[in-house]
């Protein structure tokens, strides 16, 4: 949520860009913002041109990545969304040929960025092993999966793994939320996985498969990621539980967690 705050924050401030522009006549914004291909960049004034070329090509790609972020079309096209997203490198690579300074400030996070996939590649190096893939209905399916906590370290109520089914694509990782407690289900984890896109759709079709010739799944999980619910429930005496859907995932996991640590629960 913070990331996403952050990232239109930055989008909707690029826009006072165009302010200076409006100091310029027609002629003059039109020579500097459109690319001069006879232009040196050893001269000055093609250096001046290209610059602010440079810094239009890195806004249209921040603006691409901005509007396939909606929402809306995220949840409906995920891997355009994605695929759309990998444009920050370019729109990186444009801006410090903007303004060159630019990569004191990017480059840690760049650093960060890479250091975290290749921690993510060498922990979904290895298939994990599948102990149940069923239909729960026709749009639905449960994953349970072996986890020892020797080997990942514990997961928490709440938090999510990223799902990779070499069947299906060998580069497509999906996000889904634990719906399990590590209090009742110490190793095993399950995930319940409803067909919303291309991705989870080839997954129910996976699944038939998998039952009806006997396969063994291949999965490649990475993870755990987020925080966990449980320091936030605890902390209150009364808590309402409120879900819909496949969203009901992370309260399946703190119901687990309630009845595994409370022996007394007083239900209507």
């Amino acid at each position: 949520m913070t990331g996403n705050a952050l990232g239109f924050n930055c989008l909707f401030n690029t826009a006072l860009l165009f302010v200076p522009a409006t100091r310029n006549s027609d002629g003059r914004w039109k020579q500097m913002a459109l690319p001069c291909w006879d232009c040196s960049l050893r001269e000055r004034m093609g250096r001046k041109i290209w610059i602010n070329v440079f810094g239009e090509m890195a806004l249209l790609c921040f603006l691409v990545i901005g509007g396939t972020s909606i929402p809306w079309i995220r949840r409906r096209m995920y891997q355009l969304f994605y695929n759309v997203h990998q444009l920050l490198f370019l729109a990186i690579f444009f801006t410090c040929l903007h303004w060159a300074r630019a990569v004191w400030f990017l480059l840690p996070s760049v650093v960060v960025y890479f250091i975290s996939r290749v921690l993510s590649h060498c922990n979904g190096t290895t298939p994990v092993e599948v102990l149940e893939l069923t239909a729960l209905s026709p749009s639905l399916c449960k994953l349970v999966i072996a986890c020892m906590s020797s080997e990942r370290g514990q997961y928490q109520v709440g938090q999510f793994v990223y799902l990779n089914i070499p069947a299906i694509s060998r580069i497509e990782w999906h996000a889904f939320t634990v719906a399990s407690s590590p209090k009742s289900s110490p190793n095993s984890m399950t995930i319940l996985v409803k067909a919303l896109g291309d991705w989870t759709e080839k997954l129910m079709t996976y699944q038939q498969m998998c039952t009806r010739c006997s396969i063994q799944p291949e999965v490649y999980v990475d993870g755990y990621f987020g925080v966990s619910l449980a320091e936030t429930y605890q902390a209150y005496n009364t808590v309402i539980l409120v879900g819909g859907g496949v969203g009901i995932t992370p309260l399946l996991g703190i119901l687990e967690e309630v009845c595994a640590t409370h022996t007394d629960i007083i239900y209507r």
